[in-house]
């Protein structure tokens, strides 16, 4: 199943992955141990040598906080909680990447709205 995923997706992994890892601040080394495997996995991830499995996607998804399909390249959405919004209640495929970047930037200036208003 994960070969059939990744059909055109490998390298928009690859980019995602060490972006999300680079953008923390975290060496192959520190990620790896994170997850209890060997940095050479996790190299091998990057350079496209290896796909991890959908149990591994998951806990990379989970670990930087985006979906899966944004992991992959299959959603320009990044925050895991706004791909649901965005996927419940409408197709957004037809915009063009600017106009998705307007929604996520929207929807994450009204969540802060609102929780300072918790408060």
């Amino acid at each position: 199943m994960v070969s059939q995923l990744f059909v055109g997706c490998d390298l928009m992994f690859q980019s995602r992955l060490r972006e999300l890892r680079k953008e923390r601040g975290l060496t192959l080394m520190q990620l790896a141990k994170h997850f209890n495997m060997s940095h050479s996995t996790l190299s091998k991830y990057e350079t496209g040598h290896r796909k991890p499995d959908m149990e591994m996607l998951k806990k990379l998804s989970d670990y930087f906080g985006v979906s899966v399909d944004y992991l992959i390249g299959e959603s320009p959405v990044r925050d895991k909680d706004e791909t649901v919004i965005i996927n419940k209640d409408t197709n957004i495929s037809d915009l063009p990447p600017e106009a998705v970047q307007e929604l996520e930037n929207f929807i994450k200036e009204l969540r802060e709205k609102y929780k300072n208003k918790k408060k």
